[in-house]
């Protein structure tokens, strides 16, 4: 028969600090060495963070099961990104088959492109023969090195997004119990202030989420503005296409760049006397201009005063981010600024107090 022993030990107030760091070490070290796996999750967190008040307040006014509001989330995402692939795709096609002129001219896009000779470009010749000889040979070069790794970049972005599909599909429906469990971890006379602190951080990250909703008014304005002017075709879906992009860090105005620059070359009425080319990198310079103002006077100035941080502060955040965490670092960097301030301010009291 087995002796029963008392196992219950009563760690001092130092072996509790000791340990706490002492796990919180090894987690962090862990983390550490998983960085490559961690993207997928961390995106899941803050789409779930960004989703959930919605899909909770849906819930309530209608009494339909959360489940349910997140298909139909589901849906409404993977719907709107594939009628507006569906939607853009024959407009570039379509211009694309303008310039190409097969139908008109029976050149293919290259005979066309060599057709242009030499062509004056802000005062710089440059032969448009020689140009396409050389890219058709670099691309030659290169498209033996790059088969393998984009295909397998392309299977590990596919695992990326279904991952990161169903970790916010458990995360939007457990919400609340995560919350809860969360909170029993704290002990109960520290749980109101505890409480406080998250709806601090609650109000910082809505107004941080209008923020972001004028910076998409703001940025369709003005690429609306400067493409009209240009005669860009297409102008108002470029536009509305390059606010929303301009909300994804590094990629997402490269994404709205291209394709103006992309419509401007390739269709077929140019204004002002410029050929395609001219117009397609003026489309470019105009919209590294306006991406410049962004980064240094919109995303600080409006973005930053909505999260009240200063501007000096904004941009700071934004570089910091961006070399710690990359295009995911430059995306939170603002709500984490504004965090941040929100914790000082409490500590801050609680030092002084």
């Amino acid at each position: 028969m087995k002796q029963e022993v008392d196992i219950t030990l009563k760690f001092s107030p130092t072996a509790k600090i000791v340990t706490f760091w002492i796990i919180t070490s090894i987690i962090v070290l862990f983390l550490s060495y998983i960085t490559n796996v961690l993207a997928p999750f961390i995106w899941a967190v803050v789409a779930a963070y960004f989703f959930h008040p919605v899909v909770t307040w849906l819930e309530k006014k209608s009494k339909i099961p959360k489940v349910l509001w997140i298909i139909v989330l589901y849906v409404l995402l993977i719907s709107g990104l594939y009628f507006g692939i569906k939607l853009v795709s024959p407009l570039i096609h379509n211009e694309f088959l303008d310039l190409v002129g097969e139908a008109h001219t029976g050149q293919s896009i290259v005979e066309r492109l060599e057709s242009y000779g030499v062509i004056d470009v802000f005062g710089f010749s440059v032969d448009m023969k020689q140009t396409v000889d050389s890219a058709q040979q670099w691309i030659r070069s290169q498209i033996p090195q790059f088969v393998v790794p984009v295909f397998f970049e392309t299977i590990h972005k596919l695992i990326f997004v279904v991952v990161f599909l169903v970790v916010t599909l458990y995360l939007l429906l457990d919400a609340e119990k995560y919350y809860h469990k969360a909170m029993n971890l704290i002990p109960k006379k520290f749980r109101s202030e505890l409480e406080y602190i998250v709806d601090r951080v609650n109000d910082t990250i809505g107004a941080y989420i209008r923020g972001l909703i004028v910076l998409i008014i703001i940025m369709s304005a003005a690429s609306w503005i400067a493409l009209t002017i240009l005669h860009v075709r297409y102008a108002l879906i470029l536009s509305i296409a390059t606010g929303i992009l301009e909300v994804i860090p590094y990629v997402g105005p490269i994404c709205a760049a291209t394709m103006a620059a992309t419509i401007a070359f390739l269709q077929p009425s140019v204004p002002y006397g410029l050929t395609n080319v001219s117009l397609s990198l003026i489309v470019i310079s105009v919209y590294f201009v306006l991406r410049q103002i962004e980064d240094y006077f919109i995303i600080p100035g409006v973005v930053g005063k909505f999260v009240n941080v200063h501007p000096v502060v904004a941009l700071f955040a934004l570089l910091a981010g961006g070399t710690l965490g990359g295009i995911l670092g430059i995306f939170l960097a603002l709500p984490a600024a504004a965090v941040a301030k929100e914790l000082f301010n409490y500590f801050y009291i609680k030092l002084v107090e």
